[in-house]
C-alpha cells in the first residue's frame, strides 16, 4: 500500500526543532553580531507586547542585520524562524523575499514554507502575499503548482478570499481561462450554492468576453482595411464604432449559453440566489444595452419556470420585476423614439402594462420575504413612479 508523503514540519516544530533551540547568542554563523534592543516605548502605553525569550532575542539580532542592510544565507534562516514565532510579521516576510532576491533563493523552498504557515493560519495576508510573489518568479512554469495550492486551501474553506485571489492573479498571467471555468463548474456541480464559484465564473466569462470581443473587432478591422482605405479621421471613428459592434456581437453570442446555465442550476435549487445574482449579473457585462434585460425572452422564461416550482421564490419574484420594469423603460423609449408615429401609442400601453405587472410582482416578493419588505417598498415606489410618467403620456 502506497504510504502519503510526509507533511512538511509545522510551526511548532520548527519551533521545537533543535537547531532553533538553540540561542543565538551561542550559534557560531552569528557571533560576530550583537542584538539591538528595542526603541524605547511610549511610557504611558496602556499594553507592551510579551514576547518570549527567544522570540524576543531573534528579533534582537533582525534588528541588527536590517540596521546594517544584510540579507544572507543566515538572514534567511533567522527570517523563517521569526515568521515560525509570528507568521503575521510583516517585515520578516518582506526582508525574506529581498532576501531571496538578492541570494537567488530556492523558489521551491519558499513554497513549501507557505505551506506550512497555511496548514495552521490559511487566510493570512503576509502569506500570500509571499505566495504571490513566488508565483510571478515562477511564471507559466509553476502556474500548474499555484493553483493546486489554491485549490486545497478551497478544499478547507471555500471561501478563502486569498486563495481564489490568488487564482485569478495565475489565470489571468497566463490565460488559463478555459481551465478556471472547468474548475469552478466542477465546484457549482458539487454544490450549486457556491457563491464564491459563481463569481469565479463571472469573472472568466468576463475576460473570455473580452477576448472574443477583441478578436471580432480584430476581424472587422482586417476585413475593412482590405476593402477600403479609409480617411484618418473616417478610420478612426469607424474603429470605435467596429470595437463597440464586436462588443455587442460578443456579448449576445455568450448570452444565450449562460442563460442555460443558470437555468439549468435554477431548475436544481430554485431559491439558490447566487444563481439568480449571477443573472442579474449578466445585464452589467460589456456590451449590455440599456434596459438589456427587458430584450430577452429567456429571462421572463427562467423566472416562470423557477416561480411554478416554488411560487413564494422571493429571488424569483425580484427577478421577474425586474424583467417587466426594463421591459416597460425599453417600450417607452422606443415609443418616445417614434412620437407621434402609429407605434408609439401601442407601444406606451405595452409599457403601462409591463410597469404595473412589476408592480404586482413586487408586491408579492415583499410578501414572501418580508426582511427586504423597506428595500423591495423602494422598488415599488420606483415602479410607481414610472408608471404615473407612462400614464401622463410617456
Amino acid at each position: 500500500m502506497a504510504t502519503a508523503a510526509p507533511q512538511p514540519p509545522s510551526r511548532m516544530e520548527l519551533l521545537e526543532s533543535e537547531k532553533s533551540c538553540v540561542p543565538y547568542a551561542r550559534r557560531p554563523e552569528w557571533a560576530d553580531a550583537s542584538p539591538l534592543p528595542p526603541p524605547p516605548g511610549d511610557a504611558g502605553r496602556v499594553v507592551a507586547i510579551q514576547y518570549s525569550e527567544r522570540h524576543a532575542e531573534a528579533l534582537g539580532y533582525f534588528r541588527a542585520v536590517i540596521a546594517k542592510g544584510e540579507k544572507s544565507a543566515r538572514v534567511l534562516d533567522l527570517t523563517r524562524h521569526l515568521i515560525a514565532f509570528n507568521s503575521a510579521d510583516y517585515t520578516a516576510w518582506q526582508w525574506r523575499w529581498e532576501c531571496v532576491a538578492a541570494l537567488g533563493g530556492d523558489l521551491a523552498e519558499e513554497a513549501a514554507l507557505t505551506e506550512r504557515v497555511a496548514r495552521e493560519s490559511a487566510k493570512n495576508y503576509q502569506l500570500w502575499n509571499h505566495r504571490a510573489k513566488v508565483a510571478a518568479a515562477r511564471g507559466p512554469a509553476g502556474a500548474a503548482e499555484e493553483l493546486a495550492f489554491a485549490a486545497r486551501a478551497l478544499e478547507a474553506d471555500e471561501k478563502n478570499y486569498h486563495a481564489w485571489a490568488h487564482r485569478q492573479a495565475v489565470v489571468a498571467a497566463c490565460g488559463l481561462w478555459e481551465d478556471e471555468l472547468r474548475y469552478s463548474e466542477a465546484l457549482l456541480e458539487r454544490d450549486v450554492r457556491n457563491n464564491s464559484a459563481w463569481a469565479q465564473r463571472a469573472f472568466v466569462k468576463l475576460a473570455l468576453l473580452a477576448r472574443d470581443a477583441e478578436a471580432r473587432a480584430a476581424a472587422a478591422a482586417a476585413a475593412a482595411a482590405a476593402a477600403a482605405a479609409a480617411a484618418a479621421a473616417a478610420a478612426a471613428g469607424g474603429a470605435n464604432a467596429g470595437a463597440a459592434a464586436a462588443q455587442r456581437a460578443a456579448y449576445l453570442a455568450a448570452l444565450q449559453g449562460e442563460f442555460e446555465y443558470v437555468a439549468g442550476a435554477l431548475a436544481l435549487d430554485p431559491r439558490n440566489e447566487s444563481a439568480w445574482n449571477y443573472l442579474l449579473g449578466l445585464f452589467a457585462f460589456p456590451g449590455a444595452a440599456p434596459h438589456e434585460m427587458g430584450r430577452h425572452m429567456s429571462v421572463y422564461i427562467i423566472c416562470k419556470e423557477a416561480l411554478s416550482d416554488c411560487p413564494s421564490c422571493a429571488p424569483a419574484l425580484d427577478a421577474l420585476a425586474a424583467w417587466y420594469l426594463s421591459l416597460a423603460c425599453l417600450l417607452r423609449d422606443a415609443a418616445s423614439a417614434s412620437a407621434g408615429g402609429a407605434a408609439s401609442g401601442p407601444a406606451l400601453a405595452r409599457a403601462r402594462d409591463a410597469a404595473g405587472k412589476a408592480l404586482a410582482v413586487l408586491a408579492k416578493a415583499a410578501a414572501a420575504d418580508p426582511i427586504r419588505r423597506p428595500y423591495l417598498g423602494h422598488r415599488r415606489y420606483e415602479a410607481r413612479q414610472l408608471l404615473q410618467q407612462l400614464k401622463a403620456g410617456g
